[in-house]
This record gives C-alpha cells, structure tokens and sequence, in this order.
C-alpha cells in the first residue's frame, strides 16, 4: 500500500504542476531511517517464510526495533504535520501490534484475497507470526487490518495504514510544489 500511495502522491504533484527535485529541498531529517523498517520488514518476512528458528518472540522483537527506529523518524521530524500524521498512523498501528503479543490482526478475507502465495499459506497455517486471523481473543480488532480497499489489487487496511497514507502523501505533494513560471511560459 506505501508504494501504491508514493505513486499517486506523486501523480498529483505532477498534476499540480510539482517537480521530483524539489521533494531535496524538504526540511526532513534523516530520512534513511526510513529505510532500515522497510528492509527489516522485507528480511522478516522472508525469514518467516524460510527457516525454523523464527519464533513468534523473535518476530515481535524485530517489530518492536522497526517501530522504535520509525518514532526516532518522527521525534526528529516532529516539526512537520505531515510526518506527525504518518507517526500517528504508526503509533495505532503499533498499539494494536503490542496490544495482539506482535501481530497485527486481519480479517479473513484476507486470506480470500491473498490466493495460494506462501505468504498466505503460512497466514493460514499460522507459522506467519506477524499477522493473526481476527478471533474471540483479539484486542482492539477494529484497529487492525479491516477495511478492504477493492480495485485491481484489493487488499485489506488499518485506520493506522491510512493515517499514515495520509501523511506520506501530503509530505510528498508538499515537497512538490508548484513548477514556478518562468520567463519562456508567461
């Protein structure tokens, strides 16, 4: 879903007239930051997928790392409304997360969505430890992955997932801006 909302942020900023090389000129902070969540999240679930050491602690350790890494972002970029809705999309993300011992709890249709990848397959067999089937014993269930967005790719979200959508997508228009005129356009 970030990709998909990277994509139409940048679509809009393009329709508004912005430019790329602009998003430089943001006053963000160690962006990097970034990056270390995502390629940990990437590793996790491969590892999840591969190898039999990966226990559900192990999992919900390495979560917990992504999530301190991505509020460090935020505490450093908290001068920015943008990165502050992106940080409180995290914070219900993580809070419903902790709340479940490291999973966030989806519905099953996600399972009907996601066909027969490996993923799923292990979602269904419970050995992906870091999503649970909504059940009886699920906390805060409305905040995990419940809202389904249809369309070619349909897929389930968080009210987390879309808060912070929401604040990616505005840092990056943004950071776009308009094209100012220049002489050859007036």
């Amino acid at each position: 879903m970030l990709i998909a909302g990277l994509v139409l942020a940048i679509l809009f900023g393009w329709a508004r007239g912005g430019s790329l090389v602009k998003l430089t000129d943001l006053p963000v902070r160690q962006v990097y930051l970034l990056a270390f969540p995502l390629l940990m999240e990437v590793a996790q679930s491969q590892l999840l997928l591969r190898v039999e050491w990966m226990s559900p602690l192990i999992s919900f350790g390495i979560t917990i790392f992504q999530y301190l890494i991505v509020f460090v972002f935020v505490l450093l970029n908290s001068h920015m409304w943008q990165v502050l809705v992106y940080g409180a999309g995290s914070a219900l993300n993580f809070l419903v997360i902790t709340a479940n011992a490291g999973a966030m709890p989806i519905t099953e249709t996600v399972l009907e969505l996601g066909g027969s990848s490996a993923k799923f397959t292990a979602l269904a067999e419970g050995r992906y430890f870091t999503y649970e089937i909504i059940n009886e014993s699920t906390r805060l269930p409305f905040l995990g992955d419940v809202i389904l967005i249809p369309g070619i790719l349909p897929q389930c979200v968080s009210i987390g997932d879309i808060l912070l959508m929401i604040g990616v997508f505005c840092l990056v228009v943004k950071g776009m801006g308009k094209r100012e005129e220049t002489e050859d356009e007036e």
